[in-house]
């Protein structure tokens, strides 16, 4: 009998899903000669000759038709640089398949290839304008959007301030608690919600003849506009706030911007939501040796935020 699915590495794992991805791959127009498993993103992604990318995902078809539905208005709609999905030969955005040794049905959407270059470290303001730009550009459209089967990304899970106090201590559950009830109250006042992103950082967006581009949607929803902008922030880092005024510049030439407290709050939750999801997945190989340092680092961050809340 083979090794459970679960105990494998992300190597093993992607092993496996290949050959799932060549039965969803038949249903396609698209001879798929070679496949190139992508190392970047927790999904199992794979470049299909050079001019497509076919994501393998674990949610429900319609949850993965809702993200389809927004990329292909996108694409028909503006100018902005998304990926577009490509239809098999029934005219569906989404396959689900099966394969052998592989735990349920996975949905499958495959995608044209987007041409561009990650930045990384080489990040400029100018970057991080055109960021902004973009963003405040793809929340107008979304706000056109007739109401998909997404959910709320601005959410945690309801048992989150005790799971921390079982896996670490009554207080740590008590430090989580009451920082969530002050996000709560520092958000309240936001006005600005609709259709985003929602997982717009460095690795999401490249650039290409100048021009931004935007990939991986699996996790667009439902939340705060901000909440786009404190993605982008989080995963800068705190050593560059020229970076941090340049996409919020950027953001303002399109739309209006009040951050005030909300993004503070919305940086809280974001490593809030990051490290419940290390320790909720925490059988996976990305989060076996890792949660748990993830964990601590992120009480002890939660420990030094009244400092910089002011109080």
């Amino acid at each position: 009998m083979p090794p459970d699915f679960t105990s494998l590495t992300k190597a093993g794992q992607t092993r496996r899903l290949r050959d799932l991805a060549r039965t969803a791959l038949a249903e396609y127009d698209v001879p798929a000669e070679t496949l190139v498993p992508l190392s970047k993103g927790w999904n199992t992604n794979f470049r299909v000759d050079d001019r497509y990318v076919l994501g393998i995902r674990t949610t429900d078809a319609a949850f993965a038709e809702a993200e389809t539905t927004w990329l292909t208005a996108l694409a028909n709609d503006t100018d902005l640089a998304v990926p577009r999905p490509v239809r098999t030969r029934s005219g569906a955005t989404v396959v689900t398949a099966t394969g052998p040794a592989v735990p349920g049905p996975r949905t499958c959407v495959l995608y044209r290839w987007v041409d561009g270059t990650f930045q990384d470290r080489s990040l400029t303001p100018a970057h991080l304008h055109e960021v902004g730009v973009f963003t405040a550009l793809l929340q107008q459209h979304g706000t056109t959007m007739p109401a998909l089967a997404r959910n709320r990304v601005d959410a945690l899970p309801d048992n989150t301030a005790q799971l921390v106090s079982d896996l670490r201590s009554p207080s740590a559950g008590t430090l989580v608690a009451s920082t969530l009830a002050r996000i709560d109250t520092a958000l309240a006042g936001l006005t600005a919600h609709g259709l985003i992103h929602a997982d717009l950082h460095q690795d999401n967006f490249l650039f290409h003849q100048g021009r931004v581009r935007a990939i991986d949607f699996d996790d667009c929803g439902y939340g705060p506009h901000l909440y786009d902008l404190a993605t982008t922030i989080s995963e800068l880092g705190p050593d560059r706030p020229d970076l941090h005024t340049a996409l919020l510049t950027g953001y303002r030439t399109v739309t209006p911007l009040d951050t005030g407290e909300a993004l503070l709050a919305l940086l809280l939750l974001r490593r809030l939501q990051l490290t419940m999801w290390a320790v909720t997945q925490r059988h996976e190989p990305l989060f076996r040796t890792t949660w748990q340092g993830q964990l601590d680092r992120t009480l002890k961050h939660l420990a030094e935020v009244p400092r910089a809340w002011g109080s």
